[in-house]
């Protein structure tokens, strides 16, 4: 795998990660009801099944783990672009909070 692939994947799987965080962000609040466990279950499952694929691919990469931790870090920064660049395309398109 060669390391525009890697960042590429990052991207998603970040991306997917802020996603549900932010959608799962109402649902989860102070007063915890079954509601709260049920989201808090659902949102640790999927954490758990994208922090594998993001294992899976730290072992595919073949470079050092420094390079692995730089472009994650980009990875990262790029997904946060992404979502808030949709955020701000919905805003004008309709005049209302996509995630808010």
């Amino acid at each position: 795998m060669n390391k525009k692939t890697f960042i590429l994947y990052q991207i998603g799987l970040f991306f997917v990660l802020l996603l549900v965080n932010v959608l799962a962000d109402p649902y989860i609040g102070h007063p915890f009801s079954f509601v709260d466990l049920v989201a808090i279950c659902i949102v640790f499952a999927i954490f758990i099944l994208v922090g594998s694929f993001i294992g899976r691919l730290y072992r595919v990469l073949q470079a050092k783990i420094s390079t692995k931790i730089i472009l994650s870090i980009t990875a990262f920064l790029l997904a946060v672009c992404l979502l808030m660049l949709i955020e701000i395309i919905w805003y004008n398109l309709t005049d209302s909070v996509l995630f808010g």
